[in-house]
């Protein structure tokens, strides 16, 4: 009897889902279910919430989230989790506020909306937003590339040719480098610049050595360009233990090694940026930075490296600030971040620390004053974007 009842009551339910469940019953299960069906990419069954009109059909909904829409959250998201923080009800309209989070390929993104509805007969539907198409002045766009192409080096030869097919290693060199401290959070933070004529691709890597001398190694994250155009340079940081770990295992010496190797692929970070900084409350600024988009191809996530300078121009931190949305061709985007500066209640730490280039020990340059960060509250910028359309090297 038991099968019996298990598939009884599975079939019961499946016919109490198709028949009696109401997808539109109320404001806040309305906005679940569309939510759902746009985190599957259902974009046919997400417009049937919403209001039935003539001026209103769904080639016009694809067209304005093919226009408007792109970036993070739409191409490289899957929603975590969501809530519907408020919901202002009215006799035949409502408002809900929705919280929502997602899982991207940079980390965890959070997204606040608001969503307007009307009630049409027994069912709840969802207002379109308003499409305010932004149009470039120019027709067609041109801009001048710089293209590189990496040749390598071949031996013909029947036997293995490691030696013969080693080229020379591009150049890069350190700026700077710092131990900063912040609370229980250690990281390294400083600026390499690529000295060479050529794109390059930099691999960095700090290996810590503690007083048993045993070693370990750690990783940038997003905070890094990892490839840069002739004389471009780039801020990074990377990420240590915690102090408490750090300092209990009686932290020796520091060693930063940097590979570098002929770029093989897009080395532009985005378009041109404009920025100002204002103050907050305590140690927190704005930052209010304007991109425009000169480039051939669609900017699919804009962002910006922001490092955090002082006075002299040493780098306390490091953060990749990205935007939802992507910024096409030819357009403009305005955007803003809150950030917290640290350099109050963090310390730099004086620890013997080595720098390496390409397995050869180098020496690290001095730090120097920065006047653009120094007229914006000791802020530095630099655009870092993601394109997926590739351009150079080809």
């Amino acid at each position: 009897l038991l099968p019996a009842f298990f598939v009884s009551s599975f079939l019961i339910l499946q016919v109490y889902e198709l028949l009696f469940h109401r997808e539109q019953k109320d404001p806040s299960t309305t906005v679940f279910n569309y939510y759902n069906q746009l985190d599957f990419q259902r974009f046919e069954k997400a417009f049937g919430f919403f209001k039935p009109s003539p001026h209103y059909p769904l080639d016009q909904f694809l067209l304005e989230k093919s226009v408007n829409e792109g970036g993070l959250l739409p191409s490289y998201a899957k929603l975590d989790s969501m809530a519907v923080k408020s919901v202002f009800t009215a006799t035949d309209s409502a408002t809900a506020y929705v919280f929502s989070r997602w899982n991207t390929s940079v980390g965890r993104m959070e997204k606040n909306d608001t969503v307007k509805l009307v009630l049409q007969g027994k069912k709840w539907y969802i207002l379109p937003p308003e499409f305010i198409p932004e149009i470039p002045e120019e027709q067609v766009r041109s801009y001048t590339y710089t293209i590189f192409k990496k040749q390598g080096k071949r031996v013909i030869s029947s036997f293995p040719t490691i030696k013969d097919d080693r080229v020379k290693k591009p150049f890069a060199f350190f700026k700077q480098v710092n131990f900063v401290r912040n609370g229980a959070s250690s990281f390294i933070t400083g600026e390499i610049v690529n000295t060479d004529d050529i794109p390059i691709n930099i691999a960095l890597k700090v290996s810590v050595r503690f007083q048993n001398d045993s070693l370990k190694h750690y990783f940038p994250a997003t905070a890094f360009q990892y490839n840069l155009s002739p004389k471009a340079g780039s801020y990074f940081q990377i990420n240590l233990d915690s102090t408490h770990i750090l300092n209990s295992r009686q932290l020796k010496s520091i060693e930063i090694h940097a590979e570098t190797d002929v770029s093989e692929r897009g080395y532009l970070h985005g378009g041109t940026t404009g920025y100002a900084v204002r103050s907050l409350a305590g140690n927190q600024v704005r930052i209010d930075c304007e991109m425009y988009n000169e480039l051939t191809t669609d900017i699919n996530i804009p962002g910006i490296l922001v490092a955090e300078k002082d006075t002299n121009g040493r780098i306390w931190q490091v953060q990749l600030l990205l935007h939802n949305g992507a910024v096409r061709s030819g357009l403009h985007l305005q955007f803003m971040h809150a950030f917290t500066k640290i350099q109050k209640e963090s310390t730099l730490v004086s620890v013997p620390l080595t720098v390496f280039i390409n397995g050869q020990q180098r020496k690290v340059g001095t730090s120097q004053k920065d006047e653009v960060a120094n007229r914006n509250q000791g802020i530095a910028l630099l655009p870092h974007c993601f394109m997926s359309q590739e351009l150079y090297l080809q």
